[in-house]
């Protein structure tokens, strides 16, 4: 396959030709979890993003698909090496789609292995994708952990995250790859962008330390892990910390590159990450694109969502 930039996560919550497995008992939240709505509520609303992203795909319509954004939305994905602001940009990104595109004719096959209310007006949703074509053959596949916004009683897109399946990478086809820095986020005197700082560089030390118990802690009870070297979504403490176990070898670094309040204590934020070996070279880099929720206390991971830039 050509470099495939623009769908790493590009189809997010689409349940197309598949079921969902999200856990949908309200009972099973824990004490730090805020829904307003039962999780069927999330699901369906899911559902109904899923069939108005999944038609304007198979039309081949990027603009239509950009309508499923938030007007403020932002895309975070593994192929590219920015984030895509607004409508106008996040068209652009799925241009691919269109009549003469690297994915023209492709279908997608989505399983959603979460989805909860996080306030009255956002939802959460993370799972598996994969881009099929027409012979049904698997040309991407990966993890997505995203942020919707209800906008008149429908689901938009408010934060895509999502990255192609990093545990097996053709090295030499990333070998010559170079992380393209952008600009850190100026926190300015917003208290609550200093928390997520905060957060980030105790995950960031913590990791570095070996430390697992610590960065687990930096989550909520209830907080989502979706990387893309992972087998699995980690959900809940207990899965996040089993998640962290095994080999670290490396050294991580992370800036923030984006930021913005969403309500009831709750952060989007995005930026860049890079692990450095021990020469002091960058052996592997990517995006990562969190919600996080702050308090008198600081900052906690709601849910990760992060992934490792890879060319074919």
């Amino acid at each position: 396959m050509k470099r495939l930039l623009w769908s790493v996560g590009v189809l997010s919550v689409l349940s197309l030709g598949c079921g969902t497995n999200a856990t949908q008992d309200a009972e099973n939240q824990t004490e730090d979890s805020t829904p307003t709505q039962g999780n069927e509520r999330a699901i369906a609303l899911m559902n109904g993003f899923t069939m108005a992203f999944g038609t304007a795909w198979a039309n081949g319509d990027p603009a239509g698909i950009a309508e499923t954004f938030a007007a403020d939305g932002v895309r975070i994905i593994g192929g590219a090496q920015e984030a895509f602001n607004g409508r106008a940009e996040i068209a652009a990104s799925f241009g691919e789609v269109a009549d003469g595109g690297k994915l023209q004719n492709t279908h997608v096959e989505i399983v959603t292995t979460d989805a909860r209310f996080v306030s009255e007006d956002l939802v959460i949703g993370c799972g598996n994708f994969q881009i099929m074509s027409e012979a049904d053959e698997v040309l991407i596949e990966g993890k997505w952990g995203n942020t919707y916004r209800v906008e008149d009683g429908e689901l938009r897109m408010l934060m895509e995250s999502a990255y192609r399946s990093a545990s097996v990478v053709d090295e030499a086809a990333n070998a010559n790859s170079t992380q393209e820095l952008q600009e850190a986020w100026d926190c300015g005197t917003s208290e609550a962008c200093a928390q997520v700082d905060a957060n980030i560089a105790s995950f960031v030390s913590s990791f570095n330390a070996n430390a697992a118990e610590d960065v687990t802690l930096l989550f909520r009870e209830d907080g989502i892990r979706s990387v893309s070297a992972l087998p699995e979504i980690a959900i809940g403490r207990e899965a996040i910390l089993n998640s962290l176990q095994g080999d670290s070898s490396g050294v991580l670094s992370a800036e923030m590159t984006g930021f913005m309040e969403v309500g009831n204590n709750l952060v989007i934020a995005h930026g860049q990450w890079n692990v450095s070996g021990p020469d002091g070279s960058v052996a592997a880099f990517g995006h990562w694109g969190n919600l996080f929720e702050t308090s008198e206390t600081g900052a906690l991971l709601v849910m990760e969502s992060a992934g490792r830039y890879l060319v074919d």
